[in-house]
């Protein structure tokens, strides 16, 4: 229960500097701009949750949520793989 709580605090703090992202978000934002680079549609929940070996597609869904509020991506109301990037940012490993 205590690990849950932990990651909920987690990923609403902003740690990463520049645009305000945890690093989970910026690794969030990161694969879906690499999916799209790759191959020109957007990557499901499932994707997302595979390649970044998260638990649920609960997790997943909770960063595109607050990355979406944040304006850093773009969700397509009513569209499979409807994720995209909003703008482009440089990120700093």
């Amino acid at each position: 229960i205590m690990l849950g709580l932990y990651r909920s605090l987690w990923i609403g703090r902003s740690l990463e500097g520049g645009f305000g992202m945890t690093p989970l978000q910026s690794e969030v934002y990161r694969a879906v701009c690499k999916w799209w680079d790759e191959y020109h549609f957007g990557p499901s929940l499932e994707d997302l949750r595979f390649v970044l070996m998260l638990g649920s597609k609960q997790a997943v869904k909770k960063v595109l949520d607050v990355l979406v509020k944040r304006g850093h991506l773009k969700r397509e109301r009513y569209r499979r793989r409807g994720i995209r990037p909003n703008k482009r940012m440089t990120i700093i490993d």
